[in-house]
């Protein structure tokens, strides 16, 4: 039987965030669990009517705890027995207070991931309160024991509670396609903790950008376009002559976001360049491109123009472009700021410079010449970067400038210090040892499977390409391997050592009375050809 008299209700966190219901009556004495549950919990739906409420016992005597969640949506709404007796503590007043608003606050999509939780490392969630709720939430915490952070915390664990249990929830769905593919998310990835320390010039508005919780609600995007020099290149096709061709050039491209066709040129400093800027543009874009230049000068200082405050120097030296390709680029696009870069660029960065023997034509020619594994063989280097083929020459000449892209008959060449120094080392050993010798020339050409390959194409197939992608920086301290070029006399006998049936077999040896076996009449038919 339930007891008539006054029952007070007071409500404890625990260290875990979970909430504790404790009542004692006007004796100062506890209320038991079972009788809590009646009377606080006969009609709340959630917790099946107190059913799956556990108890636990303490200093306070006998409660019964909560969830944050639970907390929230009982406090929001309490409803007990009619003939219950009931006062409430004023902490809890300020709860009930409080789960009102949060429960408000799901309802109307008041909150937002938390960057400073983030920050440190953690997945978390707060308030986004209009206006006036945010006066209400302030007041809560004023002159009370229960602060700002007591709330916001109770708040993110209310969050973290509702996506495991209703991954069907307008809020679980949305985070659910933020998480995927999104490395800034995976706050146990190494890969994202990575990117937080890379992303330290980032402010939370950018943060959520970047996440896709908040979404630009602009027609267009403004992206940054790298436009090389000698020939620029326009993204609309036509091809201009430069003046100082000698300059690599920033630009801004303002892209729509339905039609991608349809863009307009801007310079750095906000002049258009080509294109007219349609109506529906035209309020705001100006002040939008100055946004966007704030944005990335917070996240790359060094574009800063020496001559302008606040706007994108428009040149760039061959380093800093070189820097702008490898670095600077890949940290725009992970704040969400679309880069055109050259359309070489990606097929460059997969292809690794190559160093090739190539044998003179007059290397094997005669039997006799062949005869001694240890005689040195006349070959010229040859160098592959690029897709270029070029001479030992070339390729010290092109060196010699030291610089990291150059452009030539037509192609940027990228030229790594670190493949450059394997280019060298590799001359070098070959040297010392005087050069190569016919056994070596067969151990390289068997190394490599046999096979004839342009080892100057680009074309080299999409599964190396792929391979060698994916491999380690650290193949650039290895040594690079040298690959022989044989001439046409060399592929010949190759050709017929690999394919024994090419040669012809032997029909008699004068002398020999036998019957030989078919591998037998094989190999005695190799040993004149081999002489």
């Amino acid at each position: 039987m339930i007891s008539l008299s006054q029952i007070h209700i007071r409500v404890q966190r625990l260290p875990s965030g979970s909430f504790v219901c404790y009542g004692e009556n006007e004796q100062a004495n506890e209320v038991p669990g079972y009788m809590l549950r009646k009377l606080l919990f006969a009609w709340h739906e959630r917790s099946y009517y107190g059913t799956q409420i556990e108890s636990i016992q303490s200093e306070y005597g006998e409660g019964l705890v909560l969830t944050p969640y639970m907390a929230m949506d009982y406090l929001a709404a309490p409803g007990i027995l009619l003939h219950g007796k009931l006062s409430w503590d004023e902490d809890v007043r300020l709860l009930q207070r409080g789960a009102a608003l949060y429960k408000e606050a799901l309802a109307y999509g008041w909150y937002l991931p938390s960057y400073e939780h983030w920050c440190s490392g953690k997945m978390g969630w707060k308030l986004q309160l209009p206006e006036e709720k945010q006066e209400e939430f302030q007041r809560l915490a004023e002159g009370n024991r229960l602060d700002e952070a007591f709330w916001q915390e109770w708040f993110n664990a209310v969050i973290g509670e509702l996506l495991v249990l209703d991954p069907a929830s307008e809020i679980s769905t949305a985070w659910n396609r933020l998480l995927e593919g999104n490395v800034l998310l995976r706050v146990d990835d190494e890969k994202s903790a990575a990117a937080r320390a890379n992303l330290s010039w980032m402010q939370e508005e950018d943060w959520l950008l970047a996440i896709g919780w908040k979404q630009d609600d602009a027609p267009y995007r403004i992206c940054v376009q790298l436009v090389e020099p000698y020939a620029e290149t326009y993204v609309d096709g036509t091809t201009t002559a430069k003046d100082d061709g000698a300059d690599w050039r920033l630009r801004f491209i303002v892209q729509d976001r339905k039609d991608t066709n349809r863009f307009v040129e801007f310079s750095t400093t906000g002049n258009c360049l080509t294109g007219q800027i349609p109506m529906a543009w035209q309020e705001g874009i100006w002040e939008r491109i100055q946004e966007q230049t704030d944005r990335i000068l917070r996240i790359l200082p060094l574009l800063e123009s020496e001559y302008q405050k606040r706007k994108i120097m428009e040149k760039l030296s061959d380093d800093q472009a070189w820097e702008f390709l490898t670095e600077m680029s890949l940290q725009l696009v992970t704040a969400g700021i679309s880069v055109f870069l050259p359309s070489w660029w990606e097929e460059l960065q997969r292809l690794r410079p190559q160093l090739r023997a190539k044998l003179r034509s007059s290397v094997g020619t005669s039997r006799k010449s062949m005869f001694g594994m240890d005689q040195i063989i006349k070959f010229d280097w040859r160098v592959a970067l690029g897709g270029l083929d070029l001479s030992e020459e070339e390729f010290h000449q092109l060196a010699a400038q030291k610089k990291r892209l150059i452009y030539i008959r037509g192609k940027w060449v990228q030229l790594d210090p670190a493949y450059l120094e394997q280019i060298r080392a590799a001359m070098r050993q070959v040297e010392r040892k005087k050069g190569l010798s016919f056994r070596d020339v067969l151990e390289m050409h068997l190394l490599e499977g046999g096979g004839e390959e342009d080892l100057g194409a680009a074309e080299d197939g999409k599964s190396r390409a792929e391979e060698e992608k994916l491999k380690c920086k650290d193949e650039k301290k290895e040594t690079l391997k040298i690959r022989v070029e044989l001439n046409s006399s060399l592929r010949t006998l190759m050709k017929q050592l690999n394919q024994t049936k090419s040669i012809p077999l032997v029909e008699r040896i004068d002398g020999l009375e036998a019957d030989l076996r078919h591998y037998q009449v094989e190999g005695v038919s190799v040993v004149p050809f081999s002489a």
